[in-house]
């Protein structure tokens, strides 16, 4: 026969019963769920692929407007510059003045039948009529010769011609009048084939 125990209700128990109906232990649910998820990286490292590496996209080029950029010189070797000529080549030879001129830039000068579109400058040597005493005048990209006006007055020689021509390509490069007896002189019968140090000096910058 069993034996019992009697509690302090009068009730009788069958021995043990206090053990056997205590209350459960908590269950550590964030130990289980820890465990399960590094069981399943263990698994997941082990059967499938590494990821790939992510694309490394470059950062965007920002730039400092604050500050202006240094202009771009342009190398003397590329500077080419295009004379085109107009005028009768018997009489006017431009290749020659261009040439002597030449000598003292920094720059390349070509006589040519047409502009390009790929020189650095293209300077074009025309006749036409001009007013009162000019016999030929300039701008950055233009000559003009009064042609008739200076046979008239008799400058018909090859110096001549010659002087008018580097003087006026001169100006295109932005080299102004001069007194004396140099390449920059006004009146025609005062120009000579001869440059100031300061006209070289100005002329080896452009």
């Amino acid at each position: 026969m069993n034996k019992t125990q009697t509690g302090n209700d009068g009730e009788t128990r069958p021995p043990g019963w206090r053990g056997r109906h205590r209350r459960p232990a908590r269950v550590n649910w964030r130990g289980m769920v820890t465990t399960l998820g590094a069981a399943a990286l263990v698994l997941f490292s082990c059967g499938a692929p590494a990821p790939a590496a992510p694309r490394m996209v470059p950062a965007p080029l920002i730039y400092d407007w604050t500050t202006p950029p240094t202009p771009q010189v342009t190398p003397a070797a590329q500077r080419r510059i295009e004379v085109v000529d107009r005028l009768a080549p018997a009489k006017w030879r431009i290749g020659t003045a261009a040439e002597w001129l030449d000598r003292y830039t920094a720059s390349n000068m070509v006589t040519v039948a047409r502009c390009s579109g790929r020189a650095w400058k293209c300077v074009t040597v025309r006749g036409g009529k001009l007013p009162g005493n000019q016999l030929a005048v300039a701008t950055s990209e233009t000559i003009t010769v009064d042609t008739a006006k200076v046979d008239r007055h008799g400058y018909r020689s090859d110096g001549a011609r010659k002087r008018i021509l580097a003087h006026e390509l001169a100006h295109t490069f932005g080299v102004g009048h001069s007194s004396g007896r140099n390449l920059m002189a006004t009146t025609l019968n005062r120009v000579t084939l001869k440059l100031t140090a300061g006209q070289r000096a100005y002329l080896r910058t452009r």
